[in-house]
């Protein structure tokens, strides 16, 4: 565990010079354990196997695409084994509170998509 840490420290970028706080892109994540050879072959092909979705923009779209999200959120959980009780009430509860939703929000520390 030791060499992985060291991996992503010395590969990460700096996002908040004020804490320390780093952290690596979903590409740049790809790349380097590809290119380090820190999965398995199977596992790797396996995930790859995982539809992608290109993100949502709106509140709009997220409801539009809400059960589709939910389905594939709950289908992560399932395969990890975490989908327990708490779990499945809180997905429940995020779900109904985004088709609840009538207008927009925005935060500063946000992105504009939301990728899943």
């Amino acid at each position: 565990m030791k060499v992985v840490e060291e991996i992503f420290f010395s590969e990460a970028d700096l996002i908040n010079p004020n804490t320390g706080e780093k952290a690596l892109s979903l590409d740049k994540f790809v790349t380097l354990s590809i290119n380090r050879g820190l999965f398995r072959e199977k596992a790797c092909n396996l995930f790859l196997a995982t539809p992608t979705h290109e993100g949502v923009t709106s509140l709009e779209e997220l409801k539009e695409k809400a059960k589709e999200v939910e389905e594939i959120i709950k289908r992560r959980f399932i395969k990890s084994g975490k989908y327990l009780a708490k779990t499945r009430k809180t997905v429940k509860a995020l779900f109904k509170h985004i088709q609840d939703t009538t207008t927009a929000f925005s935060h500063p520390n946000c992105t504009n998509r939301i990728f899943i």
